[in-house]
């Protein structure tokens, strides 16, 4: 175990020497061709896409309601954990700059829930996107949220000392032992976890609760309050600091005031204090608020 944290911490300080390389030399690639570097590197632009659009969206009046960027808000602990995205299926709260996408995704789609799942997640509820379609005929998926992990495991076919796949089997309604099948009658291999050699930065897809029909909505968790609470206590008596979220604010293409609210909104909600908007961005909120009030006479 210690082994594995070692090589994550590895390949993390690894990234963050590169990026700034990859930045200056970029060449469009396939994601699964993209080193870990050339995958955070193209996880802050989406972030700093998200965050862009959140800001804009906070300038203007839509539907007489003003859709205020996360971060241009005081918030409370209390105010920190209503609004907290977590996972409908675990109850796991999201955190970091993971927490930052879903939380900007949230204000861009105007969600009234902080409630996300995988799309795998859904079908196991019951649950299928609500595609919408155009006059045409053309599709119109729901709007979906990326975040980032570091994956240090896999699920591998099993094999026997022959190297042949080891089918799955289960037993029939009278008990006898059946080879498992998919859909067009191939075998479905018996799978098994494996530790990966070197830690794969991957990114998975998120979609709102609303995005989906036919859900199980008693099966829906909320947010697991005790882990929530948990986790800001233990981070706050060890004096924690979420050191690579910062880094990878730091890397994002917005401005310098919004990028010193993030990360004092991340370090924050890391500990379960109180966040107060900068200076800088209260000063900005004042201006816009002028300019509102002269466009509109």
């Amino acid at each position: 175990m210690a082994k594995k944290k070692e090589n994550l911490t590895q390949v993390l300080e690894e990234v963050q020497t590169e990026v700034a390389q990859n930045d200056q030399n970029y060449v469009p690639k396939k994601w699964e061709d993209k080193t870990n570097a050339e995958r955070i590197q193209s996880y802050q632009g989406y972030l700093s896409n998200l965050v862009t659009t959140n800001n804009k969206r906070s300038t203007v009046f839509e539907n007489a309601i003003k859709q205020e960027a996360f971060w241009k808000q005081n918030m409370s602990p209390e105010d920190m954990q209503k609004t907290a995205p977590y996972n409908a299926f675990t109850g796991k709260p999201y955190e970091n700059t993971n927490a930052l996408a879903l939380r900007c995704v949230g204000n861009i789609q105007n969600y009234k829930e902080n409630a996300y799942l995988t799309l795998k997640q859904a079908q196991k509820l019951g649950g299928s996107l609500n595609v919408e379609r155009t006059e045409n005929g053309q599709p119109l998926y729901p709007a979906s949220a990326k975040i980032m992990r570091i994956q240090t495991q896999e699920l591998v076919p099993m094999k026997d000392k022959n190297g042949q796949i080891i089918p799955k089997t289960y037993l029939d309604e009278n008990g006898q032992q059946q080879i498992a099948r998919d859909r067009n009658g191939e075998v479905v291999p018996k799978m098994q976890v494996v530790d990966l050699k070197d830690p794969m930065v991957v990114t998975d897809y998120l979609y709102h609760v609303s995005s989906f029909k036919g859900l199980d909505q008693s099966k829906l968790k909320g947010l697991d309050v005790e882990k929530y609470q948990e986790s800001r206590k233990t981070a706050e008596k060890n004096n924690a600091f979420p050191e690579k979220s910062i880094n990878t604010i730091n890397q994002l293409r917005v401005f310098d005031n919004i990028k010193t609210a993030l990360k004092t909104f991340v370090k924050n909600d890391l500990v379960g204090k109180a966040y107060e908007v900068p200076k800088a961005q209260k000063a900005e909120l004042k201006l816009n608020a002028t300019k509102q009030i002269a466009n509109s006479r």
